[in-house]
């Protein structure tokens, strides 16, 4: 898969289609079926959603958004969220694409994100990245 052309898009909330095949892939590959919530609920919240398409297929997808934190208490600041990879793309660079054009998306509004995943593997992906300047995107 490492000669792929990944193109990023931004999807529009207004894309219901397009947001529940994203919501599928979070399903199917990170929260899986029983999660209390189901993630379209909350995608369709986000105020910025991104899918990684390879020959016009998505095999990526995440959010940012004010509505994401588990308690509710802190839904004022940005939450990077719904970030999934289809397990046969992984390894190419898609995650840290997605969450590399949300980040730029959150600096240029000069807001501040919060990373509410707290799984090893997004962190390191980010600091790896290089775009964990401080402990700002990570609670």
């Amino acid at each position: 898969y490492s000669r792929l052309l990944i193109k990023l898009k931004e999807i529009s909330t207004s894309k219901v289609e397009t947001l529940e095949e994203a919501a599928s892939l979070v399903s199917r590959y990170s929260w899986g079926y029983d999660y209390p919530v189901k993630p379209i609920n909350e995608i369709q919240k986000a105020e910025q959603c991104v899918g990684a398409y390879i020959n016009n297929q998505l095999v990526g997808f995440a959010t940012l958004g004010r509505s994401f934190s588990p308690d509710g208490r802190d839904n004022q600041e940005l939450w990077l969220a719904h970030a999934v990879v289809i397990p046969a793309f992984r390894g190419q660079g898609i995650f840290k694409k997605l969450y590399s054009k949300l980040i730029k998306h959150d600096d240029q509004k000069n807001k501040t994100s919060t990373n509410m995943h707290d799984k090893p593997n997004h962190q390191k992906i980010l600091i790896k990245s290089r775009l964990e300047k401080s402990s700002r995107y990570f609670r």
